[in-house]
């Protein structure tokens, strides 16, 4: 059966220009990054791969542009899912053709993003250095900032938005932080996490920086047109990482991508959680949603269908540090259920900014809405919220609402230790190819 990548969704704009940057931040590219997730919120950034000055009519391309569009085309085709769809050889003529007689780098560029851009798969870019993520910050701004506050009484409220940035572990302890001053400040019977602007980014840094609310242990993961290549995102002890099949030993591995040297226990553990959710709810922000598909809790998500980009890109990071994203898995929740690379529906439908829509300028985060009034009235309807705000006694003995000192060390994996087993990390020999130390999973 012949695989066909999901539709492109059509994203607007979250307004005249929020999500432009948004766009382009979605994915922190360490080496090679498994990254989940990329910009899949919507189209990169228009007009951003500008060509510069054609070489003379009668030169040849250079043998190293040669080799660095030789080893674009070869890590497409050998990760893409629905490689069966497209015609490579067709392709590389097409993509040497547009690359001419370029003698530089940057000169190639254009080749390169069209060729990433006929594939139709929205998930899948090209980055010229200058965006690369890890390259660059994120954009500044309401809709870009993590935020949490006492939304209703003992209900506490976290903004989880998309990262791409510089700073991961700073990132991950922000949001513990927000978490831990808002459940001080109120006995939290339910959370709310909104994450109606999250188009993704580095999945271990949301993973890890709402550690306090999520069900430690396997929360979901992603898997190979050839099923032995079945990986886990993992969660535990303030660490996020992956459990990988390695491809000598037939058994199972793992690495840890991030780890904070604390981490936050909640007043009251495994609380209620309302996750809201909407058309920008893409890549990294969907991985959180599918980490909460927990039979063990008490969860429910309101809003729309997320964006619809349910699949694991692989990243490439080329020898100028350009970067090419492409979709290389299906990802699967906490329970085993995959969503055929779409969107994930919501629990209940409600309508609201940033669920079918765009957001306007005059939007918020943190304020009443709509969707946010529908989470609120579900959480106090719970038992843990109608009871008294007596707090529960630890079952372990271990005195809760505190911080809690983690196992091993802290920070983010360095470059080049990110697992080589399998097909993400082996690459056909040829001269071309200048290997996979590049190559991240975002």
């Amino acid at each position: 059966m012949r695989l066909a990548p999901p539709a492109r969704p059509s994203m607007l704009p979250i307004s005249s220009r929020a999500l432009r940057g948004l766009a382009a931040s979605a994915v922190l590219a360490l080496p090679v990054v498994i990254a989940a997730c990329g910009d899949g919120g919507g189209d990169p950034p228009t007009a951003v791969v500008t060509p510069p000055p054609a070489p003379p009519p009668t030169a040849q391309i250079a043998p190293a542009v040669r080799g660095y569009v030789d080893t674009a085309l070869l890590f497409t085709e050998q990760v893409y899912y629905y490689g069966d769809t497209v015609d490579w050889r067709a392709k590389r003529t097409r993509t040497f053709a547009r690359a001419g007689a370029a003698q530089l780098f940057r000169q190639a560029h254009p080749a390169i993003d069209t060729a990433i851009r006929e594939l139709g798969d929205p998930h899948s870019f090209f980055y010229p250095p200058g965006q690369t993520l890890g390259n660059r910050e994120d954009p500044s701004g309401p809709l870009y900032t993590p935020t949490a506050t006492v939304i209703a009484p003992r209900i506490g409220y976290l903004w989880l938005t998309s990262f791409g940035g510089r700073n991961p572990a700073g990132r991950a302890d922000t949001l513990q932080r927000l978490i831990a001053r808002t459940d001080s400040a109120t006995d939290a019977c339910g959370w709310i996490i909104d994450q109606r602007a999250n188009i993704g980014g580095f999945w271990p840094v949301m993973l890890v920086g709402i550690a306090p609310l999520v069900t430690e242990g396997r929360v979901g993961g992603f898997v190979e047109r050839d099923p032995f290549w079945r990986y886990f995102y993992f969660l535990r002890d303030g660490a996020a990482g992956l459990v990988f099949p390695d491809e000598r030993t037939r058994r199972l591995d793992s690495t840890v991508f991030l780890r904070q040297a604390s981490s936050y226990r909640l007043r009251r553990p495994n609380p209620p959680v309302a996750i809201l959710q909407g058309r920008f709810t893409a890549s990294a922000g969907e991985i959180v949603v599918m980490a909460f598909k927990d039979s063990t809790r008490t969860v429910r998500t309101f809003g729309g269908p997320t964006s619809g980009v349910t699949t694991q890109p692989y990243t490439y990071r080329l020898a100028d540090t350009a970067s090419i994203q492409v979709t290389a898995s299906i990802m699967f929740d906490r329970r085993g259920r995959d969503y055929a690379g779409r969107s994930i529906p919501p629990d209940e439908t409600v309508s609201g900014p940033g669920v079918s829509g765009s957001f306007t300028s005059a939007f918020q985060p943190a304020t009443r809405d709509p969707v946010v009034d529908a989470a609120i009235a579900w959480l106090q309807a719970q038992p843990g919220c109608r009871a008294s705000a007596d707090v529960p006694a630890s079952a372990d003995g271990v005195p809760m609402g505190r911080w809690l000192p983690t196992r091993g060390p802290a920070g983010v994996l360095p470059d080049g230790r990110w697992p080589r087993r399998g097909t993400p990390w082996t690459a056909a020999p040829t001269p071309a190819w200048t290997g996979w130390a590049a190559l991240t999973l975002h």
